[in-house]
């Protein structure tokens, strides 16, 4: 028996080796065995793929973890700049007080190349003319400074020079100048009307000595009578004929055409030339050109004072509108700002990702002991 297991044993083992299958043993058919190949095949491309795969990628995520640090401080940077711009134009207030204004010598002397044209102002009420005080520092100024200009055989008289220096249009429209905002060449600021109509005198007294008041002083000064011819329109009187149909002054004057003849005195208009030596009229006296001194100080302090009002306007303008800039600036730094947390939430999930991918190769890869 036992050499029958034995033999038997030998038969089974030499049918098995000669591709016999066991009772119950699947027999694996061509198509699944082709399958399978294909499937060893691809996986093993693919593991060899794999590396390189896995290296371009960290390669990647690396260069995208860089770029996005980088627009993230760009976009940082950008905000803190513009915040700081921002704010730093919110600084200082927006009001603007205009600048006071000085009258100089030079401004109130008349110049040849430029004519001034007449201050419009006035003032209501009666006109009281200048004070005791105002007299007497107007006709002494005069005295010093434009008498000397004054034609051989003339002498001003007190009332006539108040008169040109003073008119009542001229006197009242000190009272719509702000003083406070003229100063002295010192830079105190004038308390009132007549702390300026002081100034006005004392200015014109000086223009004197400018080139301008000068020459026109000394040219009235030196002018001489020239012949003037004109002609001028006057009535004379004639006596002319008609016929006075009421008149019975004469024979048969009962007869047609009834009536005599009469005279009467007519006025008619003819044309004389005048000639007459008169010096020229577009030159002024002493008393007109200190007069013309003291309302060109009106002008120029209307005009500065207009004009460093509108200095001021358009500085504040300008304060607001950088207000209103730093304003948007302060806003897009907020809007960078909430851009950069965006990128650092990116970088976050690339980095989480990274990691993620780092623990799984750890995890599938233990290490040997």
């Amino acid at each position: 028996m036992a050499i029958l297991g034995g033999n038997m044993s030998d038969s089974e083992n030499s049918g098995a080796d000669k591709g016999g299958v066991w009772e119950g043993e699947a027999t694996p058919t061509d198509a699944e065995a082709s399958s399978g190949g294909l499937k060893q095949r691809f996986s093993s491309a693919w593991q060899k793929m794999e590396g390189p795969a896995q290296k371009v990628e960290a390669r990647y995520l690396s260069a995208l973890r860089y770029c996005m640090l980088a627009g993230a401080t760009l976009l940082l940077v950008g905000a803190t700049i513009y915040l700081a711009i921002g704010l730093f134009k919110q600084i200082g207030s927006s009001e603007i007080t205009p600048e006071p204004v000085t009258i100089a010598v030079s401004d109130i002397a008349p110049s040849p190349s430029e004519e001034q044209p007449a201050a419009e102002a006035a003032a209501d009420g009666e006109y009281k003319g200048p004070d005791k005080d105002l007299r007497a520092r107007t006709l002494a100024v005069y005295r010093a400074s434009f008498a000397k200009f004054e034609r051989k055989g003339e002498a001003a008289k007190d009332e006539a020079v108040i008169d040109a220096v003073w008119p009542e249009e001229r006197y009242a429209a000190f009272e719509q100048l702000p003083a406070s905002d003229i100063v002295d060449s010192l830079g105190t600021p004038f308390e009132g009307a007549a702390d300026l109509r002081e100034h006005s005198i004392t200015l014109a007294g000086k223009s004197v000595a400018e080139a301008g008041m000068s020459k026109a002083l000394q040219s009235y000064r030196d002018a001489k009578k020239v012949r003037v011819c004109r002609d001028v329109t006057r009535q004379r009187k004639r006596e002319v004929s008609y016929w006075n149909s009421n008149s019975t002054s004469c024979y048969m004057w009962y007869t047609y055409p009834y009536g005599c003849s009469d005279t009467r005195t007519v006025s008619e208009p003819y044309t004389d030339t005048v000639c007459e030596m008169r010096f020229p009229d577009d030159l002024e006296s002493p008393a007109e050109a200190m007069g013309t001194a003291v309302e060109n100080y009106l002008m120029v302090a209307a005009r500065k004072i207009d004009t460093a009002g509108y200095d001021a306007e358009e500085k504040r303008s300008e304060i607001l509108a950088s207000k209103v800039e730093g304003r948007a600036q302060i806003s897009d730094a907020g809007k960078l700002f909430l851009a950069f947390l965006g990128v650092m939430f990116l970088y976050l999930l690339v980095v989480m990702e990274r990691h993620h991918r780092a623990l799984n190769r750890l995890i599938k890869e233990p290490p040997s002991d």
